[in-house]
C-alpha cells in the first residue's frame, strides 16, 4: 500500500466473527501493534500476521471493539465457546 510501512497497514475480516477485538459491523480487527502509537516501519507482514494470528486466539481485553463479547470471554467463557461456534 501507498502508505506503508510509514503508517500501519489497516486489518478487516470478511467473515463475520465472534471475537471482543473484531467489530461485528465493519470487520475491523485491533490489533495492539498496528495502533498508532506503537507503529514502527521496521514492523513486517510476519510481525503484523502473528500479533493479528495471537489477538484471534488470545484476545486483548486492555481494547476491546466489543465489551460485551470481551465480558462473556471473561465471566462466561462456555457461553463465550458456543456462541463463537454458531
Amino acid at each position: 500500500p501507498e502508505r506503508w510501512p510509514t503508517k500501519p497497514p489497516i486489518l478487516n475480516i470478511e467473515t463475520n466473527i465472534y471475537h471482543p477485538n473484531v467489530d461485528n459491523f465493519t470487520g475491523e480487527i485491533y490489533v495492539r501493534i498496528l495502533s498508532p502509537e506503537r507503529w514502527r516501519p521496521s514492523k513486517t507482514i510476519a510481525n503484523v500476521l502473528y500479533a493479528a494470528r495471537r489477538t484471534l486466539t488470545d484476545p486483548d481485553g486492555d481494547n476491546p471493539l466489543n465489551r460485551e463479547i470481551l465480558g462473556q470471554y471473561w465471566y462466561m467463557l462456555g457461553t463465550f465457546n458456543a456462541t463463537a461456534r454458531e
